[in-house]
């Protein structure tokens, strides 16, 4: 019997995919890249698309539409678990 438990999704698994789909992809550090904006831990996991808001719940990690689709597959609802993907 196959065991159901699932290997997580690591960076270099992103990068190896959006690859083979003929994207450029890799991996940086933060410290390479411009000041990010805070957000608060209580506040929502919400898919960054561009439409902004100003509501204070909406205040929570932002992620691209892709991890926010595995995260939500995976029934992560934390910045914990968000880390993780």
């Amino acid at each position: 019997k196959k065991s159901s438990k699932r290997m997580p999704l690591t960076a270099e698994d992103v990068v190896g995919v959006l690859k083979g789909r003929g994207w450029e992809a890799e991996i940086v550090e933060e410290s390479t890249v411009a000041p990010l904006i805070k957000t608060s831990p209580q506040g929502l996991m919400k898919c960054v698309d561009g439409r902004p808001s100003d509501h204070p719940a909406m205040d929570g990690p932002k992620s691209l539409g892709g991890v926010y689709a595995i995260a939500t597959n995976r029934g992560v609802t934390d910045i914990e678990g968000l880390k993780k993907i």
